[in-house]
């Protein structure tokens, strides 16, 4: 999975003395890391670092999906299943936003941290006790694919982890539409906390890039967005997203 950065110091040399109303900049790009901050060398050889600011689990779905589209399905599946395992974990530390202190949240989560079940049930009654619902979950049949896949050693075929990847978007998608009216400003407190950063000023900035599972912007896209649409049909956009890309940037017009 390649990710599409940016350098800073190019959009500023841009905005500051291009007279052109369209400036074009080259994308830089990087493999996805850990860490979340990425080292920056542009074509013009200025050297950035670049702190992603998208969460977690968002990467891990796209991470799932790309392999997806590249046909390693174990692979797919394992980030799948990551990636619902970190949006319980996100679920849970904004409902718990405002009732604890975070370093009390953090310090309590690292007795769950390697227990997959306790994470899905305090996910499961923390989502009744502030949304007054059940939430939607994986299927026995997704469940014991799931299983089968992770511990079994099966080898899963395409149109299974298409299904899979499927319902996995559909539950974390739900939950943040049902987050979105009951949290409000903590859903996106927490989100922004959890976030790499890097110091502002200088040679570091941040940025997103734009995630099938999308907090800030999601789960309803505007017209014509291609993340309306089903996983199978949204492969030729993220096919074409890993061809170099040009950043364009435009200029009010001058009255004359």
């Amino acid at each position: 999975m390649i990710l599409n950065l940016f350098c800073g110091e190019c959009i500023k040399e841009s905005v500051k003395n291009a007279d052109l109303l369209v400036v074009e900049l080259i994308v830089p790009v990087s493999e996805i890391s850990e860490s979340g901050v990425y080292e920056v060398c542009c074509e013009k050889g200025h050297k950035t670092r670049v702190a992603l600011r998208n969460a977690k689990f968002e990467l891990l779905f796209d991470l799932g999906f790309n392999g997806l589209i590249d046909g390693y399905y174990r692979e797919a599946v394992s980030s799948f299943t990551a990636s619902l395992e970190r949006f319980y974990e996100f679920f849970i530390k904004v409902a718990l936003d405002g009732e604890l202190a975070t370093d009390v949240i953090d310090e309590t989560w690292k007795s769950v941290k390697s227990q997959s079940e306790r994470q899905l049930a305090a996910y499961l009654f923390l989502y009744l006790k502030t949304i007054r619902k059940r939430p939607l979950m994986l299927g026995n049949g997704s469940v014991s694919f799931r299983n089968d896949v992770t511990h079994k050693g099966l080898i899963p075929g395409r149109e299974q982890t298409l299904k899979y990847g499927e319902e996995v978007r559909m539950i974390v998608n739900s939950a943040i539409t049902e987050m979105k009216i009951c949290f409000n400003d903590a859903l996106y407190r927490v989100y922004d906390h959890f976030l790499p950063r890097v110091e502002e000023g200088g040679d570091s900035f941040s940025c997103n890039i734009t995630t099938v599972l999308d907090v800030r912007n999601g789960p309803k896209f505007d017209e014509g967005d291609v993340r309306n649409r089903s996983l199978v049909e949204m492969i030729p956009a993220v096919i074409n997203r890993r061809q170099p890309q040009r950043m364009r940037f435009y200029k009010e017009k001058q009255n004359s």
